[in-house]
């Protein structure tokens, strides 16, 4: 069965990371067909997949629509990855400024998440955020506007300085 062969081939570390890229790019039609049976399998392979998508779009930004639009099928499972490479500052800019773009496509029906991308987004990553919140303003204005009451954390507890930061400008 050609859904099978192409599990095995994404789940074999030992083949090319651009066959396996391929065989996931196959599975997202298989996908459509039967959601949700294979959640747990792309939950698992995300890294990868996020990783070598954003690999492909930077090797040829004109694809971005093309790479996007593939893997929809499949979105629910990639945006945790995407967003922790849209967050993590030892990523090369490039890759993360593509996450954004991805994540803009893939959250566009969920404020909460775009309000979160935001509150850590760079000037640059806001920019493509941007035209999507404006799409569900008024629901982003809710979830925003939420966001900045949060107390901040209590005394000794961890805080991320930057978030509070952005936080604190967001309200000004």
């Amino acid at each position: 069965k050609l859904s099978q062969m192409l599990w095995r081939d994404l789940e074999d570390p030992t083949l090319s990371e651009s066959r396996r890229f391929r065989a996931a790019v196959g599975l997202t039609a298989f996908a459509n067909q039967k959601h949700g049976e294979h959640d747990e399998r792309w939950r698992n392979l995300a890294p990868f997949v996020a990783k070598r998508l954003l690999v492909e779009i930077v090797s040829d930004p004109a694809a971005l629509s093309t790479w996007t639009t593939a893997f929809v099928p499949v979105r629910q499972s990639l945006i945790p990855e995407l967003s922790r490479i849209f967050r993590d500052r030892a990523v090369s800019d490039a890759s993360r400024q593509y996450a954004a773009s991805v994540l803009a496509a893939y959250v566009a029906d969920d404020p909460g998440l775009l309000v979160d991308l935001l509150l850590d987004a760079t000037p640059q990553q806001h920019a493509v955020l941007k035209p999507r919140i404006k799409l569900v303003e008024k629901s982003v204005r809710k979830q925003l506007h939420h966001a900045l009451a949060l107390e901040p954390p209590a005394e000794g507890e961890p805080k991320d300085v930057s978030r509070a930061h952005r936080r604190r400008a967001y309200a000004m």
